[in-house]
């Protein structure tokens, strides 16, 4: 089964830098939701489709595990500390899991870091200030 028609089946919608799979006959009709995306990096990717779905990046952030997708479920600290690094176990008192792929979560610095730039996704771009070489 093709992307596309994967995409159309589970009534999702296909993001891709591919232009030629933007030109099949299934996305080009309309019967599949595809996204040209217009970026290479990642940051730019997400605040393009935030802003075209009009999605709010706060909404549900770090409910599902970045390796495969899972659902994330909390975890007590006892059940974390055995597979979490020991300073991990000693500072941090919040954990989920991944059922699928039993990764476990904590909110370290990388978690406040990702937090903020989602964040900053959700509010406008400051208006051009006019000065000097700017139009």
């Amino acid at each position: 089964m093709g992307r596309s028609s994967r995409a159309r089946e589970e009534q999702r919608v296909l993001l891709t830098r591919d232009r030629g799979i933007m030109t099949r006959r299934e996305i080009a009709s309309g019967q599949t939701c595809a996204l040209l995306l217009a970026s290479d990096h990642t940051w730019q990717q997400l605040e393009q489709v935030v802003r075209t779905f009009n999605l709010d990046p706060a909404r549900a952030p770090f409910s599902r595990c970045a390796a495969c997708n899972g659902v994330l479920e909390r975890v007590s600290p006892d059940e974390a500390s055995a597979y979490v690094p020991p300073f991990v176990a000693a500072t941090q008192t919040q954990y989920t899991r991944c059922p699928s792929c039993g990764r476990f979560y904590w909110r370290g610095t990388h978690w406040h870091r990702v937090s903020a730039r989602l964040a900053s996704l959700g509010r406008p771009k400051p208006l051009s200030s006019g000065g000097p070489g700017e139009r």
